[in-house]
This record gives structure tokens, C-alpha cells and sequence, in this order.
């Protein structure tokens, strides 16, 4: 191996020589090459760095393990959490159709009886049997008393009604 001093590279302004290490094969010099040593100890040293990176990258330490643990720990929690919910809503709606359908079922049972009541009533017969058997009479004029409509729907007595 032949150690020779040259110029700075053409154009870079420098004056000063620097060391340019080749590798002469033959007895005449025809182009000039890095030496294969110092080529294949760059590899070497290239390799070496991919390798601790990569060491360094699939290297885990105690405190990144307990964290990553911790977080899956808490994930799969709010999972189970968020899975409980759903089911307690599902669950609820079904209540809730089970027990507008039970609504349902006891408005149109109560409409019937509503509507078996009425039918079963005859005005005329009611009046009749009372004017006739038990000797009602209907209500004169002079018996009728109007009142002003108060917010609820039924008139109580709390004191003796006035005779005018």
C-alpha cells in the first residue's frame, strides 16, 4: 500500500494537502482506488452500526415493558367496560319494547271496557225508571245555580249554598 500526498480537490479553495491512501496493482499506476481494506473495514464498521441499531430498536427495558403493559391493561378494561354499557342499553330497550307492547295491550283492553260500559248505559231507561218507580222529578229553573268556572273540574261545598 502506497501513501502519497496530493492536491485539495479542483475547485475547493484549499491550500492545504491532505492524505490519499491507494492501492497500486501492477507496476504502472492506471486509476486510483481505495485501498480494499479500508473499504471492507468500512462495511465492516457500517454493518456493526445496522446491527446495535437494530439491537437497540427490538431492545425493550423494563420501564417501556411495565408502561405497554399498563396500557393494554387499561385498554382491554375500558373494552370490558364499554362492552358492559352496550349490553345494559341493549337490555334496556328491550325492557322498554316489552313494556310499551305491555301499554299498548292494556289501553286497547281498557278502551274496550270503556266501550262495553257505554254501550251497556241507556239514558232513556235510567230516566224512566227514575221518574217512574222511584218518583223523581226533573229540576226547575229556580233549582239550577251557576258557578264560575274554577281550575279544577269539580265544584266542592265548604259552605251552605246561598238561596238567590
Amino acid at each position: 500500500m502506497a501513501v502519497r500526498r496530493g492536491q485539495a480537490a479542483a475547485g475547493s479553495g484549499s491550500s492545504a494537502d491532505r492524505i490519499v491512501r491507494t492501492y497500486v496493482d501492477g507496476n504502472t499506476v492506471r486509476r486510483l482506488e481505495p485501498a480494499p481494506r479500508e473499504h471492507e473495514r468500512r462495511e465492516v464498521q457500517k454493518d456493526i452500526r445496522i446491527k446495535r441499531n437494530r439491537e437497540k430498536a427490538v431492545r425493550m427495558n423494563r420501564a417501556y415493558l411495565i408502561m405497554l403493559t399498563a396500557m393494554i391493561v387499561v385498554t382491554m378494561g375500558i373494552c370490558f367496560h364499554y362492552l358492559r354499557l352496550q349490553t345494559s342499553v341493549s337490555s334496556t330497550l328491550r325492557n322498554i319494547n316489552t313494556m310499551e307492547e305491555e301499554y299498548s295491550a292494556l289501553v286497547e283492553k281498557n278502551n274496550a271496557a270503556e266501550l262495553k260500559l257505554q254501550s251497556g248505559v241507556d239514558l232513556d231507561y235510567i230516566y224512566r225508571v227514575a221518574t217512574e218507580e222511584l218518583g223523581m222529578v226533573p229540576a226547575g229553573q229556580e233549582q239550577i245555580r251557576l258557578y264560575d268556572r274554577v281550575e279544577s273540574r269539580y265544584v266542592r261545598q265548604n259552605e251552605s249554598i246561598p238561596e238567590n
